[in-house]
Formats: structure tokens, sequence, C-alpha cells
């Protein structure tokens, strides 16, 4: 997969309460983690807009074909356009009609921002409406990729004209870019770097190890020791709590508990520390683990 990622280029859209920060300074930086997160993460090719481009067919779209990217992602964050201006939130997705991968895209990235977003009045979204056909909205970013044969989506991240929900954006980018690395993963089942069979669900038992250049237990996360990260690798001690996925940064974590040597079998103190899926890769498979304790005892 070649994904073309297009953060919005509005310079003039001030977060709310300050204009020292836009939409075009944030979603840049969100595009850029998102980035690095794939090409870290999985086996997908991710191009950005020149940010000098503009989003006429000529310019983006255009550079998205050049490139030979299957799929344009354009990333923005939203604004209500009411006074007083804080009256929405919630992330908000546009899809292509023509193609059903944008939409089902489109339902698992505002599932996921929504979240790890901020909950307000109780509710993490406001909107009665979250998913909306982007070519009856005459989205640019919608029309021009597919006129080009490139399927493509916009995703509004959050409401950037909420006070709350500014200040969430401006400081959980790390999250943000999470949860759209999780629904692209999830929509495009991207293979994951590390030699993780493709269709591995983390078990309890299984023996997983950080892959290369995993700094952070999950997205926007602590950042682990590097005594963690050698020597003996970890073992899953839980996949859920009280029956609930966890999820944090907008990825799905395990917990890793104790450490495993794989010759001798002899366990150690862990990490016990809530894990992302996509930062880990499999060691040795629950299986395998008991049948060669059993061995060894």
């Amino acid at each position: 997969m070649k994904l073309y990622l297009s953060p919005s280029a509005q310079s003039g859209n001030s977060y709310y309460g300050t204009t020292a920060t836009t939409e075009k300074i944030q979603m840049e930086a969100v595009a850029a983690k998102v980035k690095a997160l794939l090409d870290k993460g999985y086996e997908c090719t991710t191009v950005i807009a020149t940010p000098s481009l503009s989003i006429e067919r000529a310019h983006r779209p255009q550079e998205a074909k050049d490139r030979d990217c299957n799929f344009y992602l354009a990333i923005h964050s939203n604004a209500a356009g009411a006074k007083p201006q804080y009256t929405a939130w919630g992330a908000v997705g546009f899809y292509h009609p023509s193609y059903p991968i944008s939409r089902k895209l489109m339902d698992a990235m505002v599932r996921e921002l929504d979240a790890i977003a901020p909950k307000i009045s109780g509710k993490a979204s406001n909107r009665s409406q979250k998913i909306y056909d982007g070519v009856s909205w005459g989205f640019k970013e919608i029309r021009f990729p597919a006129e080009k044969n490139i399927a493509s989506a916009l995703i509004e991240v959050n409401f950037h004209d909420h006070p709350q929900v500014a200040e969430w954006i401006v400081n959980n980018k790390d999250a943000i870019a999470g949860a759209i690395v999780k629904a692209v993963a999830e929509t495009f089942a991207l293979k994951s770097i590390g030699g993780n069979p493709p269709d591995w669900v983390p078990a309890e038992g299984d023996i997983v190890r950080f892959k290369d250049g995993v700094t952070t237990y999950y997205p926007g996360g602590p950042g682990i020791a590097a005594s963690a990260k050698t020597g003996d690798p970890h073992m899953v001690s839980k996949v859920d709590s009280g029956g609930r996925q966890v999820v944090y940064g907008g990825s799905k974590c395990v917990l890793l508990g104790k450490r495993v040597n794989l010759d001798t079998r002899k366990e150690s103190v862990g990490v016990n520390t809530w894990t992302a899926v996509e930062f880990l890769a499999l060691a040795e498979e629950a299986g395998t683990a008991r049948a060669a304790q059993e061995e060894v005892a």
C-alpha cells in the first residue's frame, strides 16, 4: 500500500483563544507523526504532501498520482462556525461513495479518535451524525483524487474552536496520530514489521520483544528504559482488563508481565506495563512456551 497524507494547509484557522497556532501547524505535525508510526511499524509506504502545493487538481491530487499512491487521506481539524464557537465536539469523517474502503476507514478512524477524545458533558462527541458523503459536501480532497483513480477520505480529528478540545489537540498529537494509524492498519490489514504472523492476535502466555526503534510503551506514552529492551523477552500476562480491551494512545494494548529466558525457562521480574500491540514482535507463541516449560520441568 502507498498512502498519501495531505495535512490541512489552512493557515488562517486559528485555534480557540490563540493566534499562535493554527490548523495547518497542528495537522502538519500530526501527519508527520502518522508517517513516522507507519514507516516504523508497518509494511506501508507513506508520502506527505508538499506543503506549498494546494488541493487543486494539478497540485496535491496530481502529486499523489505521480507518486503512485493508491489512497489519499486528508487530515484536518474542524470548526463549528457558530457563536459561541464551542458548541460542537467529536471526530467527523468524509468518504467517497465509489470506494467502500473509504467509508470503512472513516468508520474505524472516527471510532478510534472518539475513544481517546476528552469527554465533555460526559460525552466524547455530540455529533448526531459522524460520517458523511464527501462528494455531496463538495470537498475537493474527496473528488479530485478520485478523478485520478485514487481512493480518498478526509478526517476531521475534532473541533479546534472548542476551548477544551483545542488544548487537547495541541497536547495529544501523539495519541491522535496513534488512533489514525490504528484505523489505517486495521482497515487495510497492514502487516506489521518485525516478523509477526499476519493474523497474530496476542494471547496470554505469548512471549514478545519490543520492535527495533520503539521508544515508548504506546503512542504518546512513557519512555521505555534501555534495560527493558535488552536481555530476556517479556511474557504477555493480560490481553484485557475486566473483559474489556485496553486502549492507550489510540492503540490496543496488552500487559507485559515477567521476563522469560527462552533457554532455561527461568522467569524474572518484568516491566508490568500496558504496551501497544504494534510495538511488539512475537518471540514465541503461548502453546510453544507452555510445551517448553513442561519439557524443562
